[in-house]
């Protein structure tokens, strides 16, 4: 089933408490409703025109960090933008190895320090800047 990394049918799930709806977590809770939605990967948004190349984007996908940053590689590596990621432990090792191949630093966004090893990685909100030459 299509997740954020590419643009198609995908299923959000619900548990009691909404914002924790997720297309990753809660598929074996069978008290978790099933919400069919349309993923939209941003790279597809941006190559086309719908969208403009941006300068800033915050993600807060509930476990699906890593899936959403690979449908927006191309868009990362062409336009540079600062990223606010609440990143969850599911998305964890793909979005440091991702960024950091990217060439993206990483601060907490709590209290600014950089955050230089994975292991100081954590669930947490977290500010990723593009390094410039």
């Amino acid at each position: 089933m299509p997740l954020p990394n590419r643009t198609g049918n995908a299923v959000l799930r619900i548990t009691g408490n909404s914002s924790t709806g997720s297309m990753v977590w809660h598929k074996r809770d069978r008290s978790a409703a099933q919400v069919p939605i349309k993923a939209v990967a941003i790279d597809e948004l941006v190559d086309s025109g719908r969208l403009k190349k941006p300068t800033f984007i915050k993600i807060a996908v509930e476990g699906a960090e890593g899936l959403a940053l690979t449908g927006m590689r191309r868009t990362i590596t062409s336009a540079r933008p600062v990223l606010f990621l609440e990143c969850s432990d599911a998305g964890r090792e793909t979005t440091w190895q991702m960024l950091r191949e990217l060439g993206y630093r990483c601060r907490c966004a709590l209290t600014g320090n950089s955050i230089n090893e994975f292991e100081k990685y954590r669930h947490s909100d977290s500010l990723w800047l593009p390094q410039r030459d």
